[in-house]
């Protein structure tokens, strides 16, 4: 049964129950930060399979739940991190993708970018070639994750690269193949916004298998 909810709302619970499970995750090892981008991304990627398996099929109870019921569930979810951890220095370690802060825990991400959710710095991971198709050089995004002030048309970048990404991860979660279909066509349409109508496609099948590849 598929259900009624906008995409925003449904967006909300993957993100609600990404955020609560890197908390644990991070609060598990200890730390205020993912000490590598492999580390992030196999983090997410369990996180991703749990929702996957325990809470995708019942769009009953997300519907019918209320926050409160929603983060006691999402909570109860335990998941197996063992093998997640890694010892690199920063959380973007690939000279070609962005680079590292000086401080890298996620509340510094998270003020640096007051105006993206939390957390969403681990999807802008996922986002290069919708910068790259923009033509928007790494170089200055990693100036920008080094804490350089963002300009109104940065953040507006920022935003529209996030949304991309996040919609082709909501994509790879979803199970009921309506909602896919919807997530699909409003990620390509956010996309369109910015590029030629192939380009974004391209730019979305990039990303997604990307995180698919990851996700193996």
């Amino acid at each position: 049964m598929t259900t009624n909810k906008t995409i925003e709302e449904i967006r909300a619970d993957y993100h609600l129950f990404i955020d609560i499970q890197m908390g644990k995750y991070l609060k598990q090892v200890k730390r205020e930060s993912f000490q590598s981008k492999d580390e992030a991304q196999k983090v997410l990627g369990k996180i991703i399979d749990a929702y996957n398996n325990k809470v995708a099929a019942q769009h009953e109870r997300l519907d019918n739940s209320s926050l409160e019921a929603k983060v006691a569930w999402f909570n109860f979810i335990e998941i197996n991190f063992d093998d997640a951890a890694a010892g690199s220095s920063f959380l973007f370690d690939d000279e070609e993708e962005i680079s590292g802060s000086s401080d890298d825990s996620m509340e510094h991400f998270d003020n640096l970018f007051p105006f993206l959710p939390k957390r969403s710095v681990i999807f802008l991971t996922y986002a290069s070639p919708a910068f790259e198709a923009f033509g928007y050089p790494l170089e200055k995004l990693n100036k920008l994750m080094d804490g350089q002030r963002p300009t109104v048309k940065e953040k507006e970048l920022l935003v529209w690269a996030y949304d991309i990404a996040f919609g082709v991860m909501g994509f790879h979660i979803e199970k009921d193949t309506a909602i896919k279909e919807m997530i699909l066509k409003k990620t390509v349409k956010i996309a369109r916004k910015k590029l030629k109508a192939n380009t974004a496609q391209k730019v979305v099948e990039k990303i997604l298998a990307d995180i698919e590849d990851n996700d193996k």
